[in-house]
């Protein structure tokens, strides 16, 4: 398990590249519209992937459910 603080352009990337190599990743932020926004931004990451064919519809839906936001450490 990987738990990413920051949920940020930085850390939705991050929590993206983890869960993308398999791991379960938590990502927090303390500001719960930052951590939305971090959420968002990940999707839309996933997404693009998916059209520029890097990922597979099914290869992106299971990098989504390994990452799980937090709103506590």
């Amino acid at each position: 398990m990987i738990g990413v603080v920051g949920a940020g352009t930085m850390g939705a990337g991050i929590a993206q590249l983890a869960a993308r190599a398999g791991a379960r990743t938590l990502l927090y932020d303390a500001v719960p519209d930052a951590l939305n926004a971090g959420i968002e931004k990940l999707d839309a990451g996933l997404e693009h992937l998916v059209q520029r064919g890097r990922l597979t519809p099914d290869q992106a839906k299971g990098i989504r459910q390994r990452v799980e936001a937090v709103s506590e450490l």
